[in-house]
């Protein structure tokens, strides 16, 4: 049985966000954070499998999809979220410091939009597509 290309991509991107998230969170990050590793714990297990599940072609794949990828949008949209309102406190109370600080915190939120925001909700419009 073949698998579809969109179906395929969509698993490659899968794996791509759970390893580069796992590598971000576990490796980069320098302090630890209960909340932090449990989100991103949660949402690599369900990526894997999310890809797992679109190369082995299950017919109902497609409601799990539409779960983890409405959960990755939701936890983008906290992070952007908690980073912009990080950048607007830093940039307010620390004068010419802070508004260094806010340049780097905004640029970690420019590099969680794409990931986080826009792919999954690119994904969510490819599984709505790929239902008519």
């Amino acid at each position: 049985m073949s698998v579809p290309r969109s179906r395929r991509a969509l698993a490659a991107y899968s794996f791509f966000l759970a390893i580069s998230l796992g590598f971000v969170v576990f490796r980069v990050l320098p302090v630890r954070s209960a909340p932090v590793d449990a989100a991103s714990g949660a949402i690599i297990v369900l990526r894997l499998g999310l890809g797992l599940g679109l190369l082995a072609g299950s017919r109902r794949i497609r409601a799990l999809a539409i779960g983890v990828v409405s959960l990755t949008l939701v936890a983008g949209l906290v992070a952007t979220s908690a980073l912009a309102v990080s950048v607007s406190v830093v940039a307010g109370l620390y004068d010419s410091v802070g508004k260094g600080s806010a340049i780097v915190f905004a640029l970690g939120a420019l590099l969680v939009v794409p990931y986080l925001v826009v792919f999954p909700a690119l994904e969510l419009r490819a599984l709505a597509a790929d239902d008519a």
